[in-house]
């Protein structure tokens, strides 16, 4: 394995490997130590929308609205994409001549996938009713956060801020 350079050991000294550190002050870290910002990331790979979705998350918890916005709309659209694609591949390998058994289990590896886009989904549509919210566009605020309404994690608070839409 690879020595780590000198800028890794700079910035490694600095996290506090025996604690936890609240969300605020875990993101100040981040940007602290971070060598490559997120958006050099996600321009590395646009099919990476995961990416997308953490810096969405990280522009929101630092209140970075109009530009939390843009990121998670175009991540959404990724993981439609995404989405749309494994379904392509999901039917391909049905229509396959391999082995049942291999058939089953790379089936059954692209529908995990779908399942883990689709809460990736949810995280981001919640994210941009919030954003949504406080650049006051209420009604693009009530969409986003109407998709996740009915959702287990995002769902209580989806409501509630459809409440203070009213």
């Amino acid at each position: 394995m690879a020595a780590h350079g000198k800028k890794y050991g700079v910035s490694a000294a600095r996290i506090d490997r025996t604690r936890e550190f609240p969300i605020g002050d875990a993101v100040k870290l981040v940007k602290q130590t971070a060598r490559a910002k997120f958006d050099e990331s996600r321009g590395l790979d646009s099919g990476d929308c995961e990416t997308g979705s953490y810096l969405g998350a990280v522009l929101g918890e630092l209140s970075q609205w109009k530009l939390t916005e843009p990121v998670l709309i175009e991540t959404d659209a990724c993981f439609q994409r995404a989405e749309r694609a494994l379904v392509v591949t999901i039917e391909r390998i049905r229509q396959s001549d391999m082995p049942p058994a291999r058939r089953e289990r790379q089936i059954a590896s692209r529908e995990q996938q779908i399942l883990s886009g689709r809460r990736f989904m949810a995280t981001t549509w919640f994210n941009l009713a919030a954003a949504c919210y406080n650049l006051s566009r209420k009604d693009d605020a009530r969409q986003w956060a109407e998709k996740v309404a009915d959702d287990g994690e995002f769902g209580p608070r989806a409501k509630d801020l459809l409440a203070r839409l009213r």
